[in-house]
């Protein structure tokens, strides 16, 4: 009995010699939402565009590496940039122009854990690089033409000629600043809401507008612009595909 308990000290000490550590890959789609930014700079009369408008859906997948407090991300996500106006004549009658460019986005990303809440749920931040492209053809006109009407109350027809020219980049390089919140629901999967905010020339979307009234020699012009800028919030379900373990000796001094 005194060897048998010897020999299991023995090999309890030579475990405690060595410290474990595990990283993983893992497989995670994600699906979420994103905020425009965009700046106008026109004549009295023109509002920005509605609210409902800027937000637009996101989706893509990604893979990633993680180790006990570092992750390192890569992946394809589309990502929708929208720019637009509205031009109030009255308040019964008011006309505008919307154009939205979806880019597929690659992003580069590295997440730091910077809080562990407990042992399956941890807080991320989050730092990367994306570059932006658009895959084939736009189907949109770089110029438009139309001709807007309404009959007044007396019987009267108010009528708008609109001329709007859209230009926007291919590609583009942006950049993300942000946090992660991940928690592990089971052995082999995890849940994950990142918030991000992002960076880029403001400049990617840009229309220009000319109104004008029939029987008004007044012009109204406005400029719009957006890029990158602006929250993004993503939703994903991550699947720990692939586990390793390592053992590294512990420091003499710790025991």
């Amino acid at each position: 009995m005194l060897t048998c308990w010897g020999q299991f000290h023995k090999q309890d000490s030579l475990l405690n010699q060595y410290e474990s550590r595990t990283a993983y890959y893992y497989l995670k789609p994600t699906l979420g939402l994103h905020w425009s930014y965009m700046t106008k700079q026109g004549d009295a009369g023109f509002t920005d565009a509605d609210a409902f408008d800027l937000r637009n859906p996101r989706y893509g997948l990604v893979i990633g590496y993680r180790t006990n407090r570092v992750a390192l991300e890569a992946g394809m996500t589309t990502f929708p940039i929208y720019t637009g106006h509205r031009f109030v004549i009255d308040p019964s009658f008011g006309i505008g122009s919307a154009v939205k460019v979806t880019y597929w986005q690659f992003p580069l990303q590295l997440q730091y854990t910077i809080w562990r809440l407990t042992k399956r749920l941890e807080l991320n931040a989050v730092a990367g690089l994306a570059f932006n492209t658009e895959l084939g053809d736009s189907f949109l006109p770089s110029t438009r033409r139309g001709t807007f009407s309404q009959i007044n109350p007396d019987g009267s027809q108010t009528m708008i000629w609109s001329t709007v020219t859209t230009a926007y980049q291919k590609r583009f390089l942006s950049s993300t600043l942000g946090f992660s919140l991940n928690c592990q629901i089971l052995k082999q999967f995890d849940v994950n809401l990142q918030v991000n905010r992002l960076f880029s020339n403001g400049g990617i979307v840009n229309q220009t507008a000319q109104l004008q009234q029939v029987g008004n020699p007044a012009i109204y012009n406005i400029t719009t612009k957006a890029g990158a800028g602006g929250l993004s919030a993503l939703l994903s379900l991550a699947y720990r595909f692939k586990t390793i373990k390592s053992y590294k000796l512990r420091d003499r001094q710790a025991y």
